[in-house]
This record gives C-alpha cells, sequence and structure tokens, in this order.
C-alpha cells in the first residue's frame, strides 16, 4: 500500500528535492510525455521496486520534476510527466504511477486538478 503527501508551497524555493540532479543513475530529461512514459516504463524491469516517488510542480513555470528511488537506482525525470491539468501529461504521470503498483483510484485523486500551481507530492512505497 503506497503512503501519499501531498504539500502546497508558496514559492518554487521552498521543494527540497530528496536527490540532486547530478547524483541521478538516470535522467530522462526533455521528452515529449508519451515518449518519457515510454523510457520511463522500459526502466522499471532493470530499476526494481519503486520504494518512493516525489513529483514537483510549478505550473505557473510550467516545471515538472519526478523523481523515482529504488534500493539500488535513482530515476530523474525532467518534464514529461504533469500533475493539475488534463492533458497528456498527467495521463502520462497515471499511467507511470499505476505501473509501479499504486491503485488506479489514489491516482485520479494525485494527478487531477486542484488549482494549486506550486506543489509537491511525495509517494511511498
Amino acid at each position: 500500500m503506497a503512503t501519499i503527501k501531498e504539500q502546497y508551497l508558496e514559492q518554487h524555493t521552498e521543494f527540497k528535492p530528496p536527490f540532486q540532479k547530478e547524483e541521478a543513475t538516470i535522467i530522462i530529461q526533455e521528452q515529449s510525455s508519451q515518449p518519457t512514459l515510454d523510457f520511463a516504463l522500459a526502466l522499471l524491469p532493470t530499476l526494481g521496486k519503486v520504494t518512493r516517488i516525489t513529483h514537483f510542480r510549478n505550473g505557473q513555470k510550467v516545471r515538472y520534476y519526478t523523481y523515482v528511488e529504488t534500493v539500488a537506482y535513482k530515476l530523474f525525470i525532467y518534464q514529461g510527466l504533469a500533475s493539475n491539468y488534463n492533458g497528456e501529461g498527467s495521463h502520462a504521470f497515471q499511467s507511470f504511477l499505476i505501473k509501479v503498483g499504486i491503485p488506479e483510484e489514489e491516482v485520479s485523486f494525485i494527478t487531477k486538478s486542484n488549482g494549486e500551481d506550486v506543489a509537491v507530492i511525495e509517494i511511498a512505497l
């Protein structure tokens, strides 16, 4: 079962990433949503069990960062997976979360549009 926490932030600078981009074992960056999803899903068998996902969004600046942690690897996804709007990026993020084992009813809650532009979603698996 996943533990999910969403926190709204006043400023982008309040976000403290779980690891720095330079610490990532693998980086997927600046791809459109479908290629990002395809790459991320193709990596899942190699990555192994996902233990934590941290997703930051700043809808005002169109910035989406997703940090995926496993026992052995750290995956950083820059853009491509999004939340808080009804579009391809949110659908890709939903698909990714379902594939890592988060129930669909929880996923729709996580990625739905709620009006809060700057937020961080933390998921422990």
